[in-house]
């Protein structure tokens, strides 16, 4: 026989011009389906590897579109659905608060619903946003989710509109509530400093409950650099962010980690379109909530007992010594009913979108305005002011270890040198607290 044919130009292997975007997203929509974060170029080889044909990436660009639009629903139009979704919250659930706010030309702005920790994530999808989250802590320091928010930008005046509607639905925040215990992230001001040294001291003045052990990480930090040490000092009021100082009990927090582990949680949710993004941040809250439902004079000066709430070991001798119970002298937080109680309420789940009452869309809500810039789309999160820049790793030039300068390297320092003006100044500014033996 012979193998070569010259009826047709038909080659196996090559391009098919019924190979379009259509039918690539019809054979890929189950391997997208379980994975959507598949790239173009993967899809290309699947394609070529199962079916033996070439498509271009811009066709699997397009396919890919179209089975996550099949997957997912539209984006534009699940703004439109916010309102109906909403009914049909309210109807499985009639303690749930929902309101959405537009602006100019009927656009999307604003969702906000409930179910304190705060903290903001931004959305991964077609349409520019941000997630607001309102996370607490229960008494066996667990997440608590409490409320969201969907909005257009992280801003001012979407931070007080948020707050606005937690102030009249949950809990309360400064400014709009100044009674609210307002503090720092430890974490985050640690991220100023490029240092480590100075880093852990920064994290280990916030956690100290003892204002000696503080100045003298204090001390430490202005020894390292003493641009550091006032820049510290310059940041506010050191009830802000030193728990030695805290005029209300803060129970340990001193990092917002609680809510960056929720926005971990939801990670998968940001790329959906805005009605499935609260559909299943929803369903996640169901979830959290099933797992863990199944699941005198209280002062030391050690500060241990008035700060977390539970007897430190002095308590506990003192406690044993007279007879008592020590589960009495244990912050309602923490004992099992209120735990119980927490997780009691029980949570419906809403029905499937064919049966959402679609007869109650009184107002109509389109997309927002999509807000081009140069280059790819970011997905990475920025980081904010507050957590610094991250710095060039740094050889040390007289121990050649990295991390630091040479200005800053103590390994070749004599011992009498440690404290001499020429090096260090006049020394930082004396601590208030009296010297005590």
């Amino acid at each position: 026989m012979n193998d070569d044919h010259s009826c047709g130009n038909f080659r196996v292997g090559g391009t098919n011009p019924q190979a379009n975007s259509d039918w690539v997203s019809r054979v890929l929509m189950r391997k997208l389906r379980d994975n959507p974060n598949l790239k173009p170029k993967a899809l290309v080889k699947m394609v070529k590897e199962d079916y033996e044909t070439t498509v271009s990436y811009k066709v699997a660009w397009f396919a890919k579109e179209k089975a996550l639009m099949k997957i997912r629903g539209s984006y534009s139009y699940s703004y439109q659905l916010l309102e109906t979704y909403s009914h049909e919250l309210m109807s499985v659930d009639p303690d749930a608060v929902t309101d959405i706010l537009t602006g100019p030309g009927d656009r999307f702005e604003c969702f906000f619903w409930t179910y304190v920790i705060v903290d903001g994530t931004f959305l991964k999808g077609r349409y520019p946003g941000t997630i607001l989250s309102v996370i607490a802590v229960d008494g066996n320091n667990h997440v608590f989710p409490l409320a969201f928010a969907v909005v257009m930008k992280e801003k001012n005046d979407s931070w007080d509109w948020f707050f606005t509607k937690l102030r009249d639905h949950v809990v309360g925040v400064p400014k709009i509530l100044p009674n609210a215990v307002h503090m720092y992230c430890s974490y985050h001001m640690s991220g100023k400093f490029g240092h480590k040294k100075i880093k852990f001291l920064v994290q280990e003045s916030a956690k100290t409950l003892n204002q000696q052990e503080f100045w003298g990480n204090m001390l430490g930090i202005w020894v390292l650099s003493s641009k550091a040490h006032e820049k510290l000092m310059d940041v506010g009021p050191l009830e802000k962010w030193a728990s030695a100082f805290q005029e209300k009990s803060r129970y340990g927090i001193v990092t917002t980690n609680h809510v960056e582990s929720w926005n971990k949680m939801i990670i998968g949710e940001r790329m959906m379109p805005v009605t499935t993004i609260v559909s299943m941040i929803r369903d996640n809250v169901i979830r959290h909530y099933r797992d863990y439902r199944n699941d005198s004079l209280k002062t030391c000066t050690c500060k241990w007992f008035q700060t977390m709430g539970i007897p430190c070991e002095h308590a506990m001798a003192a406690i044993k010594e007279v007879g008592f119970d020590p589960y009495k002298f244990v912050e309602v937080y923490y004992l099992k009913e209120t735990y119980i109680e927490t997780y009691r309420e029980e949570w419906t789940p809403t029905r499937g979108k064919e049966e959402w009452p679609t007869d109650r869309q009184k107002r109509r809500i389109l997309p927002p305005l999509k807000t081009s810039k140069a280059g790819r789309p970011k997905t990475a999160r920025k980081r904010g002011k507050a957590e610094g820049v991250p710095v060039q790793s740094r050889r040390c030039s007289m121990c050649r270890v990295r991390g630091h300068n040479k200005s800053t390297c103590l390994e070749c320092i004599d011992d009498y040198q440690l404290f001499s003006h020429t090096l260090f100044g006049e020394g930082p500014p004396l601590s208030p607290v009296p010297a005590t033996i």
